[in-house]
C-alpha cells in the first residue's frame, strides 16, 4: 500500500507554502507603503497649517494693533533682512519673508511668503503659502 504513494502531497504542500510566503511579503510591503503615505499626509497637513500660521504672525507684525490702522512696513516689522524665523510648532520650522511694492501713487502692497518645513530625513515635507495685503489707509 505504501509503494503506491508518489510524493504528490509534498509538492502541493511546498506550493502552498511558497504561495503563502509570497502573499505575506506582499502584505508587509503594502502595510509599510501605507504607513509611509499616512505619515507624509500628516506632515503635509501640519506644514500647510504652519505656513498659514506664519503668514498670520507676519500680518500681525505688519499691521500691529493700536490707534493707527496703517502698516508699519517690512523693515520695521521684520527687521533689516525682512525675514522672520519661527519655531511655534514642534518638528516644524517656518520662514516668513516680506516684500513691499509701490503700486500707484502712495498705495503700497505687501507680499508675505511663508515656507514651513515639517519632519526630518526621508519624511520631510515643505509647504509654501503666499499672502498679499495692501495698506487700507492709502485709498
Amino acid at each position: 500500500m505504501f509503494h503506491k504513494q508518489q510524493g504528490s502531497t509534498l509538492v502541493i504542500v511546498l506550493f502552498v507554502l511558497t504561495a503563502m510566503a509570497v502573499m505575506a511579503v506582499g502584505m508587509v510591503k503594502l502595510n509599510w507603503s501605507q504607513s509611509d503615505t499616512t505619515a507624509k499626509e500628516v506632515l503635509s497637513t501640519r506644514a500647510w497649517f504652519a505656513a498659514n500660521s506664519g503668514n498670520e504672525v507676519g500680518l500681525a507684525k505688519l499691521f500691529p494693533l493700536g490707534d493707527e490702522v496703517k502698516a508699519v512696513g517690512c523693515k520695521t516689522a521684520f527687521g533689516a533682512t525682512e525675514k522672520l524665523s519661527l519655531n511655534m510648532i514642534a518638528g516644524c520650522s517656518i520662514q516668513v519673508t516680506c516684500d513691499e511694492y509701490k503700486v500707484s501713487g502712495a498705495m503700497t502692497t505687501y507680499q508675505l511668503t511663508s515656507m514651513a518645513t515639517c519632519g526630518s530625513n526621508k519624511n520631510q515635507v515643505s509647504r509654501i503659502q503666499e499672502t498679499w495685503a495692501k495698506d487700507i489707509t492709502e485709498y
